[in-house]
């Protein structure tokens, strides 16, 4: 047993040297995790709570994030380099809403409920803290290669939280999934309140905060020593 246990040891911390040494090469896809843009930078949170009730809105937000959000973010940090940010949020904004229109019309085809779906939290998405906050990061510290992977990541992040949480308050308010009878008896239609998201994605944003300190502890307590 004691053989085992120091096998166990040893084997944890190769895997925590092995980590640590590749420490920049993860902080690429850091939006999953440590730099989670709802749990961890408190962006995006309208969408993620109210218009979360069920997994099919939760998805027509995805879609909406990576057709409107991603490619406005990209696009002004390229191309907006040298105006003044009060320029760069105007122009942020008329870019995103020109994405908006094809973007809407196409979800609608798929969609034809997506004004009750989502209301008005898709076309928000348009003036999201979000962008203005990636566009910044990325022209004050010059950031050029790794742009779409690092907004790939976060877009990613985003739509494993909304779509867990909006599965999750689908089910436990109507029993359904995708708007198909699962068997699972609904325990309350107060689920698909917007307090529920508030209360949930607390608690989420509280254990990852916790997970993510951990971890950088974990990793760090040999050069702190």
């Amino acid at each position: 047993m004691k053989k085992l246990l120091r096998k166990m040891r040893a084997r944890k911390e190769r895997v925590r040297q092995y980590i640590g040494a590749r420490q920049d090469k993860l902080d690429r896809f850091s939006g999953l995790f440590s730099k989670h843009p709802v749990l961890m930078q408190g962006l995006a949170i309208a969408p993620a709570i109210v218009a979360t009730q069920s997994l099919k809105a939760a998805w027509i937000l995805s879609v909406g994030f990576f057709l409107i959000v991603l490619p406005t973010v990209l696009l002004v940090s390229w191309l907006c380099k040298k105006l003044d940010e009060v320029y760069r949020t105007i122009v942020s904004a008329l870019l995103a809403a020109v994405l908006f229109v094809p973007v809407s019309i196409l979800l609608t085809q798929f969609f034809p409920f997506i004004s009750t779906n989502v209301g008005l939290y898709l076309p928000i998405l348009i003036v999201d803290s979000l962008i203005l906050t990636k566009c910044d990061l990325y022209i004050e510290l010059g950031i050029r290669g790794g742009r779409f992977l690092d907004m790939l990541c976060t877009g990613l992040g985003f739509t494993l939280l909304i779509c867990l949480l909006g599965a999750l308050r689908e089910l436990l308010a109507y029993g359904t999934l995708w708007g198909k009878n699962t068997g699972f008896p609904p325990v309350s239609e107060a689920v698909a309140m917007p307090f529920f998201g508030f209360f949930v994605i607390g608690l989420a944003a509280a254990g990852f905060r916790y997970c993510n300190n951990s971890f950088r502890h974990w990793i760090n307590k040999k050069e702190e020593e």
